[in-house]
């Protein structure tokens, strides 16, 4: 029975294989929505090995930040914008998964002080259209290597705002502030919190979720990691 169950899947798997999300190539055994090819090619900012790098120098003055770190650059047209669409909307969750994985993987080094992740909250409202929140399916990825707890009960995004794609920057702070709120804040009491969300560009909305944390839990510190970073 177990050899045919074998043969059957194995069967299905030839008539059917699964495609990279990228380029649309059959996956081999041990590949993850994206071919071998596609994940190489992602451009790594490599950002965990350097300091006072472009992600870090977003948050000088404004804020106390531990760290912060982009994993790739964000290029219109690549491969990291075909998955982020794909996460996004295409009600792909399982590719936020598989980034935040290789992603945790390749700066495991640079997240070991992590005592526990927070990804940016969606708004209800968004949250119930999607139906998952990206940053926590990131969040997810990352967990599963690291073996580090995942919080989302305690960031809420009480505002809904407005894509933030086509504003100015200083649009952008505007656009994010008094966003957030913070319930049950005595769970990330003394802890070291990871910060985590697809992309960062400006850092107004991670600066505004770091600040009302702050805020509330002013024993906690913060730091910042991002699949990518995009020009503003």
């Amino acid at each position: 029975m177990f050899a045919l169950k074998t043969y059957v899947v194995s069967l299905f798997r030839l008539l059917f294989p699964k495609l990279c999300v990228v380029c649309g190539r059959p996956l081999v055994w041990g590949e993850k929505n994206l071919c071998l090819n596609c994940l190489c090619a992602m451009p790594r900012t490599h950002y965990q090995h350097q300091v006072d790098h472009p992600v870090e120098q977003l948050f000088w003055g404004k804020l106390q930040i531990e760290r912060a770190m982009a994993w790739c650059h964000f290029v219109k047209g690549g491969t990291l914008q075909t998955l982020l669409h794909a996460l996004k909307y295409h009600r792909r969750p399982d590719v936020g998964v598989v980034l935040g994985r290789q992603m945790a993987l390749e700066c495991a080094a640079w997240l070991q002080p992590i005592d526990v992740i927070v990804p940016i909250a969606l708004h209800c409202r968004r949250l119930q259209k999607r139906g998952y929140n990206q940053a926590e399916c990131i969040a997810q990825g990352i967990a599963s290597v690291l073996d580090i707890p995942i919080c989302c009960g305690v960031l809420m995004r009480s505002v809904e705002t407005a894509t933030q794609t086509k504003l100015r920057v200083f649009e952008r702070y505007e656009n994010t502030q008094g966003v957030f709120s913070v319930t049950n804040g005595h769970e990330l009491a003394h802890k070291h919190v990871l910060l985590v969300d697809d992309v960062i560009t400006t850092g107004a909305t991670l600066l505004a979720a770091a600040q009302t944390l702050y805020k509330e839990i002013p024993t906690c510190k913060i730091s910042i990691a991002t699949l990518a970073v995009a020009s503003a």
